[in-house]
């Protein structure tokens, strides 16, 4: 512990006071002119004013602007309409030319032990086609089934099934007499026992009222008009 002096001055007061005092004294007047902060100036960093932004919403990131959207909509429905007519398929009407044939192949035919066939393929059914007498309409023919046991039909036979859809044949055999079931149109159809088959056109003329009856994917079985 410090020891305390005790002093008078001139004037006759007293002081108390301790030997430490003195450097106390003496820091206190040298601390305002030594100061850290001019012994180690720190350099202030200019901070740049903020910049204002708009807040985002989230749904706007992934949203295509207005005009976009109308661009693809449309896009959409030009689109939707070129499939549209990619699967339709073009109708063609029995004409005057067709019915002038299809008379003319009558004519020519003649009487015998044989018929006439055209072949009807559609994907969902098993009827072979349609057969009629010779000299005969086509209006006044059968939807049947064939019998291959003794002959088969000549797609199959060719492993070809419907590959000859509307080819006109003539045909060899005869009508047993029976019905035979077709399970997808649930109905019974005459039976054909098939001998022969000679093919007689590949392109002849259309004996329905538009090319929808040929088309193997439509499910038409109404019978010829002509």
């Amino acid at each position: 512990m410090d020891a305390v002096l005790i002093s008078k001055s001139s004037s006759g007061s007293v002081y108390t006071h301790s030997p430490a005092s003195k450097y106390v004294s003496a820091l206190t007047r040298l601390l305002p002119l030594v100061s850290p902060f001019q012994c180690c100036p720190l350099k202030a960093r200019a901070v740049s004013p903020a910049v204002s932004r708009p807040p985002v919403v989230p749904h706007q990131l992934s949203r295509p602007p207005r005009h976009d959207q109308y661009e693809i909509f449309g896009l959409g429905i030009l689109l939707g309409f070129f499939l549209f007519l990619s699967g339709c398929t073009t109708i063609v009407e029995q004409n005057a030319s067709d019915r002038t044939a299809i008379k003319r192949a009558i004519a020519n035919e003649t009487p015998g032990h044989y018929f006439i066939g055209r072949r009807f393929y559609k994907v969902d059914y098993h009827m072979w086609g349609w057969v009629k007498e010779p000299s005969k309409p086509w209006k006044g023919s059968q939807l049947v089934m064939f019998n291959e046991q003794k002959m088969l039909a000549p797609d199959r036979k060719k492993n070809q099934i419907g590959a000859d859809n509307n080819y006109e044949y003539q045909l060899e055999g005869h009508f047993s007499g029976e019905k035979v079931y077709e399970p997808a149109s649930d109905s019974f159809y005459p039976e054909f026992v098939l001998e022969k088959a000679t093919l007689v056109t590949t392109t002849p003329p259309l004996i329905f009222p538009d090319s929808r009856w040929i088309d193997p994917k439509i499910r038409l079985l109404e019978p010829p008009e002509s």
